[in-house]
């Protein structure tokens, strides 16, 4: 146990120095670098105002940083100053149009009345159920032959409208027509 723990300790103690070196290395290189970046950027600016001609500052160019220097950089109140508005634009008058006479409406011709619907010749024989759907067994007056007409079917432009025990009701529009059995005598 004694001899784990003298290990290590020996090997935290490695691991500090070696890690106090390595700070210090890169202390001495790094102000080194600094210390000669310095004496390189004095050489090159003595040897720039040579090689360029002197350029004229505006005063408004120093205005402007003179307010970087006053004012805040992200303050919400700093603008930049802002360009005169641009002259206004010509605009050509507008010519003068003489108003449109409106035409006098046609007038509408109404549509005629629908024709009268068709006499409703049928009388009821019967009802029947077939596959849970109720419908109307009819013989027509006319021709003798037989119908068979489910709720929603027509004939002769009279809608099935409702199919009962006894009875079926006939809509054409607004009117209304019952058919019943005929009663035994």
């Amino acid at each position: 146990m004694k001899l784990r723990s003298r290990l290590f300790l020996g090997i935290s103690a490695l691991c500090f120095v070696s890690s106090l070196t390595l700070v210090w290395l890169s202390y001495n290189l790094m102000t080194r670098d600094v210390e000669t970046l310095l004496i390189k950027t004095e050489e090159i600016t003595r040897e720039v105002p040579a090689l360029l001609p002197p350029v004229p500052i505006e005063k408004k160019a120093l205005s402007r940083y003179e307010t970087v220097l006053v004012k805040p950089l992200f303050s919400p109140s700093r603008r930049l100053e802002e360009d005169p508005p641009p002259p206004p634009k010509i605009v050509a008058k507008p010519k003068v149009v003489q108003p449109i006479q409106k035409a006098k409406p046609k007038p509408v011709k109404k549509a005629p009345p629908p024709p009268p619907p068709k006499e409703l010749l049928l009388s009821l024989v019967g009802v029947v159920v077939l596959n849970g759907t109720p419908q109307a067994l009819l013989k027509s007056e006319t021709d003798g032959e037989f119908l068979r007409l489910a709720k929603g079917q027509s004939h002769n432009d009279w809608e099935v409208k409702e199919i009962m025990d006894d009875s079926v009701e006939f809509s054409h529009g607004e009117l209304t027509k019952l058919l019943v059995f005929d009663k035994p005598q």
